[in-house]
């Protein structure tokens, strides 16, 4: 059974029953035996460590409440759990087929046990007719294992349902993850065909006009704003990357996170060109054409940018 989580599988089943609920250690341990039907039982040295290095990764989190550290996921976690449905999918089918030979092997065990009791039986009757054989007590001793073998039976046929039932989520849920995956790939394949459609259109408009320079700037433009339009995981259904961690900001950059916003951008907009402005006013030489176009390259992308961020 261990050989289900090899290469960093039992990590990612980790992440699906912190997904499920909040859970301390002892009962990650315990529902892990019951899924596998109790043929399966990691130890505290095999589990908390890998919560350890996960919650080091950010993926998961902990408090501690009633003296017991109790793990919840992340949003970072979720995104890696939501980026490996189909693993996930096939280490649930991978999982319920080792429950369902375990059932296949107590079946066999139950069959054995009873071809045995079946021959108690017989000797216990045979005894039963010698004078010698208190055949009372052997009687009880054959009923009381009898009755025990009944119930292995029962619980060997609720195991094998139990593994058929999860066997079937774990089928819909690989399929829903395949539909999932070729969606995407569809969608992305009509918007780059659209992007390359538009993209020859425009050149083809700036070359019949005979400037087809500008044909090519602009379509070089157009291709890179729908590549970068096809990289944004958000737009197919996918968790936004976190923001970038914030940079040192100079003096004139800080505003009134109490003020209003509007009013606080407006302001921030005057001073930011007070800052351009001295900076070309005080220097010892004139602006050279090559800062200009350097300049205008950076002001050209903060200002695409902020329409972005704006818009």
């Amino acid at each position: 059974m261990s050989n289900v989580f090899a290469h960093g599988r039992l990590r990612l089943y980790l992440l699906k029953l912190l997904d499920e609920s909040p859970r301390h250690g002892y009962e990650v341990i315990r529902l892990l035996e019951e899924r596998f039907q109790g043929s399966y039982a990691p130890s505290a040295g095999t589990v908390y460590p890998r919560l350890a290095k996960l919650e080091q990764e950010g993926l998961v989190e902990h408090s501690t409440e009633g003296g017991r550290k109790v793990y919840r996921i992340t949003e970072a976690g979720r995104r890696e759990l939501a980026d490996r449905q189909a693993d996930l999918a096939e280490l649930e089918l991978e999982i319920n087929a080792s429950v369902a030979q375990l059932a296949d092997a107590i079946r066999a065990d139950v069959r054995d046990s009873a071809k045995d009791l079946r021959e108690e039986l017989r000797n216990a009757a045979r005894s039963a007719r010698q004078p010698e054989d208190p055949a009372g007590a052997t009687w009880q001793r054959t009923r009381d294992e009898f009755a025990e073998f009944k119930a292995q039976a029962k619980r060997a046929k609720e195991q094998e349902k139990l593994a058929k039932e999860q066997a079937k989520r774990a089928k819909e849920e690989a399929r829903k993850a395949r539909e999932q995956s070729q969606a995407v790939r569809q969608a992305a394949q009509q918007e780059a065909l659209r992007i390359k459609r538009r993209v020859e259109q425009q050149f083809r408009e700036h070359a019949g006009a005979g400037d087809w320079p500008t044909g090519l700037s602009e379509g070089i433009s157009e291709l890179t704003k729908g590549l970068a339009g096809l990289a944004d995981p958000s737009r197919w259904g996918a968790a936004p990357p976190p923001p970038p961690a914030p940079q040192d900001i100079p003096g004139w950059a800080e505003t009134d996170p109490a003020a209003d916003p509007a009013r606080e951008l407006d302001r921030l907009l005057d001073r930011f060109r007070d800052q351009v402005r001295d900076a070309a006013r005080d220097g010892r030489t004139a602006v050279t054409p090559a800062q200009l176009a350097e300049a205008r390259a950076v002001l050209g992308e903060a200002g695409e940018r902020l329409r972005r961020l704006l818009g």
